[in-house]
């Protein structure tokens, strides 16, 4: 499974790289974002806008989500 660690990134890079990551590829993909509730915000609100559904990968790991092809 593909897999975008967002690691290192500074916020107002992250929109840009996840638009150009969910372009490259085709769900189902893993995008790792830590523990930042600002990091997951941009995350959500960018998965949102473009129909993809997401789920957190565990219940112990709150930082890495699964996204799957939406509506769109």
């Amino acid at each position: 499974m593909k897999t975008l660690n967002l690691h290192g990134y500074r916020h107002h890079e992250v929109p840009g790289i996840i638009e150009e990551f969910t372009a490259l590829y085709d769900p189902p993909f893993k995008i790792i974002t830590g523990n930042s509730s600002k990091m997951q915000q941009i995350l959500f609100f960018e998965l949102k806008k473009s129909g993809y559904l997401f789920y957190n990968e565990s219940d112990h790991n709150l930082g890495s989500y699964i996204i799957l092809k939406g509506s769109n």
